[in-house]
């Protein structure tokens, strides 16, 4: 009995590790930001009067952005959290032009069209999503 039991329990293993599932590859899109946003880290910089009549341009700009590290300088905004409505409706890079990812040196590798849009956008912030 034990026997019989024994060669059932290697079958079903061997069926069980033979079958293979295919996953589907994940939807990876690159999109820009379509405003500003304010970051969850340290304290957002209060800008004084005297500030913003000196620059007032600057001051608005910069509003949501500069933050105060613990050190009590500023610095750029740190990490944030966006959501769908905080996109641009179109990817500014599409799954297609994505290459891959090098794990090792943790770089984003893309084909050449899609490296054309960081010399055109090299100042604007992009959010990367992963669809499962």
């Amino acid at each position: 009995m034990m026997r019989i039991l024994s060669i059932l329990f290697v079958l079903i293993l061997g069926i069980s590790c033979t079958e293979k599932v295919e996953e589907s590859k994940p939807l990876i899109e690159i999109y820009q930001l379509n405003k500003r946003i304010a970051s969850y880290e340290g304290e957002a910089v209060i800008f004084t009067d005297e500030m913003t009549k000196m620059d007032p341009q600057f001051t608005e700009r910069y509003k949501d952005v500069l933050r105060t590290t613990e050190d009590g300088n500023w610095t750029p905004n740190g990490a944030f959290k966006a959501i769908q409505s905080d996109l641009q409706q179109t990817p500014l890079i599409s799954d297609d032009e994505i290459i891959g990812f090098d794990f090792t040196t943790n770089q984003l590798l893309l084909n050449k069209n899609a490296c054309s849009y960081f010399g055109m956008t090299k100042k604007s912030k992009i959010i990367i999503k992963i669809h499962n």
